[in-house]
């Protein structure tokens, strides 16, 4: 199975899709296998992390911190653009957690989460189920 989730993000925002992925799990049918979640973008990522939103704020201002936007990148669009490219690279386009009989397996605090480091921007994210 294979759907598209679509996102309106907001400037520099974390959006947790966790329950999105899980329906689009159930609705598959895949008893057992993986769900890839790819997002298709350059200037956003997606990772699986904890659901406190106070780590996820520190996360994101650990990244500026790391990647600066500053004028000086080769590439410039704006400096948010530049900076959400390296950033993109750093934490990834895809996750592949696991389907167990049924259901996501993930930790009790761990969440799907789409990164936008950019914005605000349509987006999506690709998700396909495999498995039996």
């Amino acid at each position: 199975m294979y759907e598209v989730i679509k996102l309106k993000t907001d400037y520099m925002t974390v959006t947790d899709v966790t329950d999105k992925v899980k329906a689009i799990v159930k609705k598959s049918g895949v008893k057992n296998g993986i769900c890839v979640i790819f997002n298709a973008h350059t200037t956003a990522a997606v990772g699986i992390a904890t659901k406190e939103e106070a780590a996820q704020r520190d996360f994101q201002a650990d990244l500026d911190r790391i990647f600066p936007l500053r004028a000086n990148y080769n590439h410039v669009e704006t400096p948010f653009d530049a900076a959400g490219h390296v950033k993109c690279v750093v934490v990834g386009v895809d996750v592949t957690p696991i389907i167990k009989d049924g259901e996501l397996d993930l930790g009790d605090d761990q969440a799907i989460l789409f990164y936008e480091f950019d914005g605000p921007r349509p987006r999506e994210l690709h998700v396909k189920c495999y498995g039996k």
